[in-house]
């Protein structure tokens, strides 16, 4: 799923807490509270589960509760994933740099091309990947449960990557 716009966020807020609770928040806090979603659907439910719990003024009065909210819940997400380390790398990889094509990624992450797709689309069906026209990025919200689950790229690590590059791209 695609990171939605500010407006489309919004508007799925507002419906997803008048299926919820029924009834609609004060277009304050909706305004308020839509920036920290992301444009991520999976975060507005999030916000909804912690408002009917702890009730919608709490989440307001303390944001950076949503932000931890959701990534402890992202964290749990990789973890279902029983990912291996080629797909950690995949991630790692798109952490650092935001929007690759698959050919580059699999050059990078010397992953073979027929390898990497089934890999690619699982994350993406989980919302862990979002694929633009010819790039692929790492989902936002993800970012930082990335960086905790399996850590950022290492100068060595970066230095290898060049290499291959190097190698496919400009060795002549």
């Amino acid at each position: 799923v695609h990171p939605l716009s500010l407006e489309a966020t919004r508007r799925l807020l507002v419906q997803a807490f008048k299926a919820a609770v029924g009834t609609v928040p004060d277009e304050k806090y909706v305004q308020e509270l839509t920036p920290y979603l992301d444009g991520y659907p999976p975060a507005v439910q999030l916000a909804i589960a912690y408002s009917k719990r702890y009730g919608l003024d709490a989440l307001i009065a303390d944001k950076s509760s949503l932000v931890d909210l959701k990534v402890r819940t992202f964290d749990r997400v990789l973890k279902k994933l029983d990912l291996d380390l080629a797909d950690q790398l995949i991630l790692r990889v798109l952490g650092m740099e935001p929007s690759l094509s698959l050919d580059v990624l699999a050059t990078i992450t010397a992953v073979a091309t027929a390898d990497i797709v089934p890999r690619i689309t699982k994350l993406i069906d989980h919302s862990v990947i979002v694929r633009y026209p010819d790039t692929l990025s790492l989902a936002a919200p993800m970012r930082n449960s990335v960086y905790r689950e399996f850590g950022v790229i290492t100068p060595a690590e970066y230095r290898v990557f060049s290499q291959r590059l190097r190698t496919r791209y400009w060795a002549d």
